[in-house]
């Protein structure tokens, strides 16, 4: 059934229910004929998701009856503070608790779509590691923004750079409590409670944001030193590879692992690191794949972003097998100074579309777009007209209801990145995420983790959320996990034989879940 044809259907429904009404009350049992027409108009509008088009087997049906009483009893286990309507900071721990927490990350998710290389993995692990390592120093002089230096940076040098910064192990020698030293360098890389204000309520404008960025600066130098680099990014592909998904797509910068000058090996070194830890990865989780999205920020001035695409344009030529296409990243704000909309970079978008024609290849485009609160996002725009394949959180789209039917028409893809979402201030109550109309009304969505170690959470929060937030069903997680591998950057054959393990895994999932239910 076309999406055309189910809203001919709801329509002709709603008609025929309005001519019913008016003679309701010269029946002889108006209240049944009522009801009756009631069920017809919720089946209607139900009908008109992609996702109730999909034929669900008995096995499906069954599982998904104690989905839904599992969740009825977390509704009311939770009903002081129902966890998707409260920030994810607080409420992470009664989600801990919760039955459904082991259901979703045993659950085959498909792909994500959407992640950042830095973000993904163990941070407890990564304070564990990298500052015990020798060489490893703290810088506590006063911001530097600009300088993508903020007080609490942690990095390798051969000696220190100057008087503020310190070896991270003499100032744990000299710290009274060890443990607390090094949750406060936890905290510093990561957000979470800590970083809230004391009364949220009081404070709606509340901009986490310029944290976010800092906690991402300070773990830089970290992170690139070789002998962390080459262990935590490998675990990052674990830890997603362990959350049951078959298939990730990282934005990467490819800087490459750096030595203790501060030198970063480059692009084509990145790459040789991730097609190591692609295969090391495979020995654990056969049918993982793993594809890289080009990326930059978008706060940098044209020249840089020129050049940028020339890169991503000749490792895409080189590398088609892993290296996916081209985005930008960072705040959106256009009130800020450096961050540049898509249309600053018009020229150079369009001469790189010219330079792939003439060199036999392509670059897709995978854009950040409309994350925002704002109404007016022109990036939405600019996003859709260059031809991204996918968009990037995309919550502006439900403001803009003819670029939402482009999107729907077209089969782009929106990547849907909901405690990121909460977590940044976007979407306080995930009951009111764009998400949930996009999945039933016919847009493409799939749900994704964006940065979940630097948020203290792994991707299968993301799938207890929506589940809870949005009230889905078996057939609607389903089609979330199909929409992930159709709209992957996989190619034909890759994406077919992805899709055969993942209905594999999947019917073996289902199974599982229904051996979890008590016996009646």
């Amino acid at each position: 059934m076309t999406l055309k044809r189910s809203l001919l259907i709801g329509l002709t429904v709603c008609l025929s229910l309005t001519a019913c009404l008016q003679t309701y009350a010269q029946r002889s049992d108006p209240k049944q004929d009522y009801l009756k027409a009631r069920q017809r108009l919720i089946q209607s509008e139900r009908n008109l998701g992609p996702a109730s088009l999909l034929v669900m087997s008995l096995a499906e049906e069954k599982a998904n009856s104690y989905l839904q009483r599992l969740k009825q009893q977390e509704i009311e286990r939770t009903l002081n503070a129902f966890p998707p309507a409260n920030n994810f900071f607080l409420m992470k721990s009664e989600i801990d608790k919760s039955p459904l927490l082991p259901i979703f990350k045993a659950m085959p998710k498909g792909a994500a779509l959407h992640a950042h290389p830095g973000a993904l993995g163990d941070f407890r692990w990564l304070i564990g590691y990298a500052t015990y390592l020798p060489n490893c120093y703290k810088y506590t002089g006063p911001d530097k923004m600009d300088a993508w230096l903020p007080n609490g940076s942690l990095a390798f040098h051969q000696a220190p750079p100057d008087s503020d910064w310190h070896l991270v192990s003499e100032l744990r020698a000299i710290a009274p409590d060890k443990v607390k030293f090094d949750e406060e360098l936890y905290q510093s890389l990561t957000l979470g409670v800590e970083d809230l204000p004391a009364r949220t309520a009081d404070l709606p404008a509340f901009d986490i944001w310029p944290e976010f960025e800092k906690c991402f600066a300070r773990a830089d130098g970290l992170q690139g030193y070789l002998p962390v680099y080459r262990e935590f990014f490998r675990r990052e592909l674990e830890v997603i590879a362990g959350e049951n998904v078959q298939e990730l797509e990282l934005r990467a910068f490819l800087s490459g692992p750096a030595d203790l000058s501060g030198h970063s090996a480059g692009n084509q070194a990145a790459i040789t690191e991730y097609r190591q830890y692609l295969k090391e990865v495979r020995q654990k989780y056969p049918d993982f794949q793993l594809k890289l999205i080009f990326t930059f920020a978008r706060s940098a001035p044209p020249a840089v972003i020129a050049e940028r695409l020339k890169t991503a344009l000749a490792l895409r030529k080189k590398h088609p097998d892993i290296i996916v296409g081209f985005d930008l990243v960072n705040e959106e704000d256009p009130r800020k100074d450096k961050a540049h909309p898509l249309i600053d970079f018009l020229d150079l978008f369009l001469q790189t579309a010219r330079d792939a024609r003439t060199q036999g290849t392509t670059l897709p485009y995978f854009f950040h777009a409309g994350e925002t609160n704002k109404t007016e996002n022109e990036n939405v725009y600019d996003a859709l007209l260059l031809n991204t394949r996918r968009i990037g959180h995309g919550l502006a789209l439900i403001k803009h209801p003819h670029l939402m039917d482009l999107v729907r028409r077209r089969g782009i893809a929106v990547e849907a990145c909901p405690i990121s979402n909460q977590v940044l201030g976007y979407i306080p109550d995930l009951r009111n995420h764009p998400g949930v109309h996009w999945l039933r009304s016919g847009v493409p969505v799939t749900i994704n983790p964006d940065d979940p170690g630097m948020m203290g959470y792994t991707f299968s929060y993301d799938f207890y959320e929506v589940f809870m937030a949005w009230d889905l069903n078996l057939a609607e997680l389903k089609q979330l996990a199909m929409n992930s591998l159709q709209h992957s950057a996989l190619d034909p054959e890759e994406k077919k034989a992805a899709m055969k393990s993942w209905r594999v895994k999947w019917g073996s999932w289902v199974d599982w879940l229904n051996s979890q239910a008590p016996k009646s």
